[in-house]
């Protein structure tokens, strides 16, 4: 497993792409020898564990705010906009945090920006302790 809390496991995690298996009908599926079954069914698992993401309408919320704040900040000499996410355990917020990043570091790559260039570091992803406030982050 990747440890995206370092440098060169961010870098992996955001290079690794996850091909979606082509859907095939239960005829298709019943046809296949038991191994090639098993390796179908390998890669639909590994699909829906490691790269499957849904989009829900609230996480589209966020991705724009995150979005928004990195836009006006670009223009901004003090005073940075951020965003605090919070909610209850097995929300979601770690997972919305870790893609958001990626997307946004894949973008800054896509579009040769400066912060994506050799050396440099385009996101960060910190650990933070599960009761840590807002005040003990700065």
């Amino acid at each position: 497993m990747t440890e995206i809390a370092t440098k060169e496991g961010w870098r992996e995690y955001v290079d690794t792409t996850y091909e979606r298996p082509a859907p095939i009908t239960s005829e298709q599926l019943r046809a296949l020898s038991f191994g090639e079954r098993a390796i179908y069914n390998q890669g639909r698992a590994q699909y829906s564990q490691a790269g499957a993401f849904i989009q829900t309408p609230q996480f589209r919320a966020f991705q724009h705010a995150v979005r928004d704040r990195v836009m006006l900040n670009a223009y901004r000499r003090v005073g940075k906009l951020g965003l605090i996410l919070s909610g209850e355990p097995g929300q979601g917020k770690t997972t919305s945090l870790v893609e958001v990043g990626r997307a946004h570091e894949r973008r800054r790559r896509d579009t040769a920006h400066p912060s994506a260039d050799p050396g440099k570091i385009p996101v960060v992803y910190v650990a933070v302790p599960a009761q840590c406030s807002a005040k003990a982050l700065m």
